[in-house]
């Protein structure tokens, strides 16, 4: 009976046919001693093989190929390259165990007209030991509508509106904003002095009155950037000055003024565009006073490297993100005592439940400009915040909330330094920008532009799936689980007459948002074998 019968030889699976005729055993014999002459060449050559760990794999595929050359040879090789490897050891301490994010800024507005400006800190804390601090400036303009239903009831004034506190107040808002910010990051490797450094960094940069100085004044991070690098130079010119005086410095110190000049200046500058709307309304009546909000927003930023090389170089990237949240908000307050002559204090403690989920991916690229990772990246938000929430009076309204939650990411790492990978990215994406000499990479990657009619929608919707289909079977996932908590503050002075976001007003806000990392897991699609813990990402 004839078949085939399974071969396994250093992992490469050979399959050879069974059964051969009588009459062909002379001709199978002659073939059967080269094949071992064959094979022991091929063993022969193997041991001058460089290193031991590719030894086998080269051999079995050798001699897979080998048996397939034979006369009715049946078999199917697989390159030793193309052999599945599990790849999560790469990833292992690369993840952030706690993020610390503030912001703070002020606005105006004039009838339907806003803006702001402010900064924004990030700092980062690593599992391999080390953090980064990325300091940014922002400013947002925009356009949006109010418009109010005079309360129900009796009493009415002049404007329709009432004082009945059964009564109910309705307001409904839109607004449309466009922001524009740049961030500067500062990588501090465990060599440079790791989460404390970073800490004492923004600290310096971020402490106290500065933070609001950088505030006021348009353009400071970048000025303040300038004026570092500016500085590194006059001491580079004042040192070699004195080398050639015979006054030169000894290696030590060069090497301590050379580390201390990368610490202080940007490994990497990000450019954001943003786009976002919101819609809510707003409803009163008695002691409670609710709210509904949903907000969306779609940007993109483009990073470049501007230190290339060291423990702490910098990665040029562009990532695109779509997010939304909603929220719903109740005020309340507390009812009097009428027999003892004390009245209902009005809505002011603060209660609101939130979700959200964001959307990206991000591009990396290399020194050369070309794309070498893809990372599609989901997220979903819970949480809840509670405060004061004092009512206006004659336009002014603040609050203080705290909130805690929790964020659940999952990112698909692609590696397009694999072909087929590559193929399937070029077929959906476009990729522009510059690459200057120095390494420095500033580029975009976006979905090629489609015409409107199905074809075309078609074929994109094609390729798309195509590319995730791809990443289901080859990429490395990565899942992790953040604490979320911190505080919200605001204050607002504005009339808010009719249509319009006010005739005239000011605002301010000061946040602050704290993620710990309590768990994180991995696992390499490729090699299929399950998930697991992230070694030095605990909680």
């Amino acid at each position: 009976m004839e078949g085939e019968r399974p071969m396994r030889m250093g992992g490469t699976v050979l399959r050879d046919r069974t059964g051969a005729g009588r009459g062909d055993r002379g001709a199978a014999s002659i073939e059967q001693a080269g094949m071992t002459f064959l094979v022991a060449v091929l063993l022969g050559a193997a041991m001058t093989a460089p290193a031991a760990d590719i030894i086998g794999p080269n051999v079995a595929y050798a001699v897979c190929r080998a048996f397939a050359a034979l006369p009715g040879g049946s078999t199917t090789c697989q390159p030793p390259e193309a052999a599945s490897t599990d790849r999560t050891g790469d990833y292992d301490g690369k993840c952030t165990v706690r993020q610390v994010d503030n912001s703070n800024g002020y606005g105006g507005n004039f009838k339907i007209f806003t803006a702001s400006k402010g900064t924004t800190d990030q700092v980062k804390h690593n599992g391999d030991g080390s953090s980064s601090v990325t300091l940014g400036e922002n400013v947002e303009g925009g356009v949006g509508v109010k418009g109010k239903v005079p309360k129900k009831g009796k009493g009415k004034g002049d404007d329709g509106s009432s004082d009945d506190s059964q009564a109910v107040d309705v307001k409904a808002r839109a607004d449309a904003t466009v922001g524009t910010s740049l961030k500067y990051t500062y990588n501090f490797p465990e060599e440079y002095g790791g989460a404390d450094a970073a800490e004492a960094f923004r600290d310096d940069k971020r402490g106290g009155w500065k933070q609001y100085a950088q505030t006021a004044v348009p353009g400071a991070q970048t000025i303040s950037e300038g004026v570092t690098r500016g500085m590194n130079g006059l001491s580079d010119a004042w040192n070699w000055a004195k080398g050639k005086a015979g006054f030169e410095e000894s290696a030590e110190d060069r090497a301590a003024r050379k580390q201390a000049q990368r610490m202080g200046t940007a490994d990497a500058v990000t450019a954001d565009l943003s786009l976002q709307g919101t819609a809510g309304v707003d409803i009163t009546t008695g002691l409670v006073d609710g709210g509904a909000e949903i907000s969306a927003s779609v940007s993109g930023s483009v990073t470049a490297a501007l230190t290339t090389d060291g423990p702490d170089q910098g990665s040029s990237s562009f990532t695109a993100t779509a997010k939304w949240d909603g929220r719903l908000e109740a005020n309340l307050g507390v009812p009097g005592d009428p027999t003892k002559g004390i009245g209902d204090l009005p809505p002011f403690l603060n209660v609101s439940p939130g979700t959200g989920n964001t959307g990206s991916y991000t591009v990396k690229f290399d020194k050369e400009g070309n794309p070498v990772e893809l990372v599609m990246t989901t997220e979903s938000r819970k949480s809840i915040s509670g405060g004061l929430k004092p009512p206006a009076v004659k336009g002014a309204s603040g609050k203080a909330r705290a909130q805690t939650g929790t964020a659940t990411e999952e990112k698909w790492i692609l590696d397009l330094t694999d072909s087929t990978n590559r193929q399937l990215y070029d077929n959906l994406f476009v990729t522009g920008g510059v690459t200057l000499g120095d390494g420095t990479v500033a580029k975009v990657a976006v979905p090629r532009p489609v015409a409107s009619d199905p074809a075309s929608i078609q074929g994109l919707a094609t390729d798309a799936a195509a590319l995730w289909n791809r990443a289901q079977e080859d990429a490395v996932v990565i899942q992790t689980e953040y604490d979320v908590y911190g505080t919200d503050l605001s204050a607002k002075v504005a009339r808010e007459d009719g249509v319009g976001v006010g005739v005239a007003g000011v605002s301010w806000h000061d946040t602050e948002t704290v993620r710990q990392l309590t768990s994180a897991t991995i696992q390499d699609r490729r090699s299929g074998e399950p998930a697991r813990p992230l070694a030095n990402c605990g909680s």
